[in-house]
């Protein structure tokens, strides 16, 4: 690793709240104000803070607070542009944990719109599909999903007619594409 990358390593840690070990209590507030989301996101990441429609999004999707994951790596990856490996256990959020950066980085900067930004590799489908579907979350039709069991005539047109600023891919379908001059990029 760089001096530039940053390992975060959360072992078994699971909270909803920073500060807090596993929690066994949760308060009862069900929904903040999008400014509230951003507060609390801010305090408990070290300073890095959201754009305006990340942290609505967040707060649409019950995210009131980071996980300790989250929390770790938001400041590195936004303050510091630094590259990240971060281990935690399944269910922590470690893929938001990467997402929100990435879809940080796409408000903040000015970009071509048939550009693409972020190419996610995932070792299967499931994984794929499952980061597709929280990026979807987030903002809709910015991610297309390039994985194998779905037609690639499909997925090509995805990419023609939605130019999405991430795809998120398994590496034999990211390969067949890119073999076949269809990535359209």
């Amino acid at each position: 690793p760089s001096p530039e990358d940053t390992t975060a390593d959360l072992g078994s840690q699971s909270s909803k709240f920073p500060g807090t070990v596993a929690s066994t209590e949760t308060p009862t507030v069900t929904s903040l104000s999008w400014k509230e989301v951003q507060r609390n996101w801010t305090l408990a990441s070290g300073g890095a803070v959201l754009d305006q429609r990340l942290s609505e999004s967040l707060d649409n999707l019950g995210f009131l607070y980071p996980t300790p994951i989250q929390a770790a790596t938001l400041s590195a990856t936004i303050l510091g542009r630094r590259n990240l490996v971060g281990a935690a256990p399944t269910g922590s959020g470690k893929t938001l944990a990467f997402l929100l950066p990435i879809f940080q980085s796409l408000l903040e900067e000015t970009y071509s719109v048939k550009k693409l930004r972020a190419l996610t590799i995932a070792p299967t489908r499931e994984l794929a599909t499952q980061i597709h579907a929280e990026c979807e979350k987030l903002s809709p039709n910015q991610c297309v999903a390039l994985v194998g069991g779905v037609a690639q005539v499909k997925q090509q047109r995805l990419l023609e007619t939605r130019h999405p600023p991430i795809i998120v891919g398994t590496p034999g379908r990211l390969w067949a594409m890119v073999r076949q001059h269809n990535m359209g990029y």
